[in-house]
């Protein structure tokens, strides 16, 4: 952009182009703030999208690094190079003899009933039918 001398004898054709150039020169400026602040609402976004993250990481980390929480009654078998858990066996349950199952009373919506078929459980196609 040119400097101009503005003085009394300065045409008005040369301070209408001054001013074209000096509005032109405005355009560009506010397009190049615009961009900065997109640019800049961008970069905020990315900056907390990656501190969450590494908030995350820090507490999976932080997770990774001390002993691992068991349930009670559990134990822990240190001789192994990883954590294990050792599980400890179920509460002991009561065996019943096979004459006592034999005994056991059916219900009437437990019993499996023959199905009711045309020409012993065929239809003419050959499938299992059920009425």
């Amino acid at each position: 952009m040119k400097d101009i001398n503005i003085t009394s004898k300065t045409s008005c054709s040369e301070l209408k182009n001054y001013l074209e150039e000096l509005r032109e020169e405005n355009n560009i400026q506010r397009s190049n703030a615009h961009q900065v602040r997109v640019n800049c609402d961008r970069a905020n976004f990315h900056h907390q999208h990656i501190d969450a993250g590494n908030e995350k990481l820090a507490v999976r980390l932080k997770n990774l690094r001390g002993p691992p929480s068991f349930p009670e009654g559990g134990t822990v078998d240190l001789t192994e190079s990883s954590w294990v858990e050792v599980i400890s066996p179920p509460p002991a349950v009561e065996i019943l003899p096979v004459a006592a199952i034999e005994e056991m009373p059916s219900s009437p919506a437990a019993e499996i009933l023959p199905a009711e078929t045309e020409e012993n459980g065929e239809d003419s196609d050959g499938r299992w039918v059920c009425q």
